[in-house]
């Protein structure tokens, strides 16, 4: 049986064409599934800091380990994974305990199945994020909710008193959030609780599930249509939900009809209501025959090098340009200086510019590895994708390049080249730590900062080897190593052991020198 890659996308869509009453009957669901999941969130609190109290011990107990020098290296290893199986336990239990309470509360609410289901998957996940992110030491805590009312009413209060500029805009703003955010989307966990139909003029449509048939909103709605997911007839009767038409293209029905629909949300943006739609893709895996490098920088959003998995050979390469996504952001970053109230709107723009931006680089990305069978290799940037507003990784380097790096948005770049290897049937991005990729020569392997000239810009976009002479675009030099570290790597991992040191011919400068060609190099491509 051959083997298959699955890959998601999200497709979102507006919802079209909504009656008042069933925009009436929408806010009335979602005010019920944000009333059912801060029920649940405020009964996990306790059973949560209980469970955080205790691994913040056992976390304790773990550091006083490692710094007994008493202690044996191998007695060391045993307690402190001993400990690691204990704290991974109990969060199983705890999380496993907290979907039986959740249940249990919302058994016996008088909301529709889809409802409660959707506010227990969203509390779960809640909690589960929580307390990964305390783990990796960053402040976190659980959604609170706010009263609506109360807090609406002091706010207009506010701006009824301001008596200076200041205190006008500053209340004005607190009372323009509060109308922002008195409801959380719907989750529908299960295709079956919104299916997604074509009808016999080609219309995309959903039938989501919303309440009980013993509903004051339940009507009989008739349906007759086609499934996307089974392409069969659907034909029925129903009480429990509405029907609700979507703006789409005809590529966006061929694209669901390919896939398969899973989970979905519903929500609501200022006056406009969308559906969200998780959609799966299979494909069948492919081999790889070469190693696509990809440095991702400032000036070039990212840059490519393709080369032959056995003898290092440079088949390809090329650079993506971010000059007009940087002049693009400096002109929005001007314009909220100038214009505070207009903020969102142009945070809006810039966000949906730099996406698609993003979108044309990784699909021109995915494009070449499926030319080249390319197992695509990415620097692993995790201290500076996290973004400058969270907490430095342990033991990584402190650096403001992330700033920089988190406003262009690089982590989403490595997230769409997931979905879409994946739907080409090639395997996701393997990563390579970035040291020296930037200043090792990859034809003689001398490494030094001096092979990067950094007097004026132009220059610092130059690799000039001071040993062999070896010039190329400090880019794409930059890629060519990321390739080659990861054929390295394949090549001599049985090889490393753990706390000792490589032999000289091992070290990746020497040995790619030494093992890979570089080939005819011919100028690279400016996309």
């Amino acid at each position: 049986m051959q083997k298959t890659i699955s890959s998601f996308k999200t497709f979102r869509f507006k919802i079209h064409n909504l009656s008042n009453k069933k925009r009436r009957y929408l806010d009335q669901s979602m005010k019920q599934g944000t009333m059912v999941f801060y029920k649940l969130i405020n009964s996990a609190k306790e059973p949560v800091q209980q469970a955080v109290t205790i691994i913040d011990e056992l976390r304790s107990k773990q550091s006083a380990i490692n710094e007994d020098a008493t202690l044996a290296d191998s007695d060391k290893t045993k307690q402190v994974r001993e400990i690691n199986s204990e704290i991974k336990q109990l969060k199983r239990e705890l999380l496993s305990n907290t979907s039986l309470l959740f249940h249990g509360i919302t058994k016996p609410l008088p909301f529709g199945t889809a409802i409660k289901d959707g506010a227990v998957e969203d509390a779960l996940a809640q909690v589960s994020s929580y307390i990964e992110l305390l783990e990796i030491g960053q402040s976190a805590s659980l959604p609170q909710q706010t009263d609506y009312e109360v807090d609406f009413h002091l706010a207009y209060q506010e701006l009824m008193l301001s008596t200076t500029k200041e205190q006008e805009d500053h209340a004005r703003n607190n009372l323009a959030r509060l109308k922002q955010s008195n409801t959380r989307p719907i989750t529908l966990t299960r295709y079956r609780e919104t299916m997604l139909l074509v009808d016999d003029n080609n219309r995309l449509l959903a039938f989501p599930l919303l309440w009980s048939a013993k509903d004051k909103r339940s009507e009989i709605v008739e349906i007759d249509a086609t499934d996307t997911r089974t392409g069969e007839r659907f034909k029925k009767k129903s009480k429990q939900g509405m029907i609700l038409f979507l703006e789409c293209s005809p590529w966006h029905i061929e694209a669901i009809t390919n896939g398969t629909a899973k989970t979905s949300k519903i929500c609501k943006r200022g006056d406009d209501y969308y559906l969200s739609v998780a959609v799966e893709f299979k494909a069948p895996a492919r081999e790889t025959t070469t190693i696509m490098g990809i440095d991702r920088g400032i000036s070039e959003i990212a840059t490519y090098c393709v080369r032959d998995k056995e003898t290092g050979q440079v088949l390809a390469k090329g650079t993506f340009t971010g000059q007009a996504l940087k002049i693009h952001q400096q002109r929005c970053e001007e314009k909220q200086r100038n214009n505070q109230r207009l903020g969102k709107k142009l945070i809006s723009s810039w966000s949906n510019y730099a996406d698609n931006l993003l979108h044309n680089i990784s699909k021109q990305i995915v494009d070449l590895a499926d030319q080249y069978d390319s197992q695509v290799v990415i620097e692993n940037l995790q201290a500076i994708s996290n973004g400058h507003h969270h907490k430095r990784v342990k033991f990584a380097r402190k650096t403001n390049f992330s700033r920089m790096l988190s406003r262009q948005q690089y982590g989403k770049l490595e997230g769409m080249l997931n979905y879409k290897l994946a739907y080409v049937g090639l395997p996701n991005p393997r990563k390579v730590h970035a040291a020296g990729t930037s200043m090792t020569c990859p034809k003689c392997g001398h490494s030094a900062p001096e092979n990067r000239l950094k007097d004026t810009e132009e220059l610092r976009s130059i690799f000039n080897c001071v040993n062999c002479k070896f010039k190329e675009h400090s880019d794409i030099n930059g890629a060519i190593n990321i390739a080659g570290k990861m054929i390295w790597f394949d090549a001599n991992k049985t090889k490393f052991k753990k706390g000792k040191k490589l032999p000289t011919e091992l070290l990746f400068s020497n040995w790619q020198a030494a093992n890979l060609e570089l080939g005819n190099l011919r100028p690279f491509v400016n996309h």
